[in-house]
């Protein structure tokens, strides 16, 4: 089986703007597909020990419900991901007021952040990978944000190889400050379960668990 990655209509946002889903598939069946609405991680589709395969990616089968009852999942938020207190920060002296969509906080990027516009996604093949490359300008001034943010993440998967199958970009260029260049890297070991301790939680390998802290201002707790 050669791996192949393609691009397809996901459906359309209210106003018509076509939504693309990119499917990359390795030589050992194992399946990503991500859309270009939010840059969002749609599905993993992956064989457990036994062989069968199963998507073990949280999320929506439609276009619809991912606008519609938006919880973030399989998302890439920005500019900021958490929480940002009042709604404000300073850089060198000067006060930026951003969207408070998390009662007086800043949740996420704002009432329209990262995870609720369109990039633009084109896909690639290249020697030992196959993937999705998204795109988007953050305009200065967007949901508060200073600056204009030019934009990249990269979606791969190996070839042959099923874990550490898709490793996630973020870099990009801003013309007000060097806040800027990620990388994420999904290690898939990590997130299976290894052992239920009760109803609704499972016990994870590799997984450092911190001292509960409190949110300022929210009901949440970080653990």
């Amino acid at each position: 089986m050669a791996a192949t990655v393609s691009q397809s209509r996901f459906g359309a946002l209210p106003d018509g703007t076509p939504i693309e889903i990119f499917t990359l598939t390795n030589a050992t069946g194992i399946e990503v597909r991500a859309m270009s609405y939010g840059a969002t991680l749609v599905s993993i589709r992956t064989p457990d020990r036994a062989g069968q395969f199963a998507d073990i990616a949280l999320g929506f089968d439609r276009l619809d419900d991912y606008v519609t009852r938006s919880r973030f999942f399989g998302a890439l938020v920005g500019r900021y991901g958490n929480r940002i207190g009042n709604a404000r920060f300073a850089i060198d002296g000067q006060t930026f007021r951003l969207a408070a969509n998390n009662g007086p906080n800043h949740l996420h990027g704002g009432l329209k952040g990262f995870d609720k516009v369109v990039w633009s996604g084109k896909p690639f093949e290249r020697e030992g990978a196959i993937g999705v490359t998204f795109t988007y300008t953050s305009r200065d001034g967007e949901e508060g944000y200073p600056g204009t943010l030019q934009t990249t993440v990269v979606f791969t998967a190996p070839v042959t190889t099923c874990t550490n199958l898709d490793t996630g970009n973020l870099v990009g260029t801003v013309d007000i400050s060097p806040f800027v260049n990620q990388a994420i890297r999904i290690v898939f070991e990590w997130f299976i379960p290894e052992s239920f301790t009760g109803p609704g939680f499972f016990q994870l390998d590799n997984v450092l668990v911190h001292s509960p802290v409190p949110v300022e201002l929210t009901g949440f707790r970080v653990e």
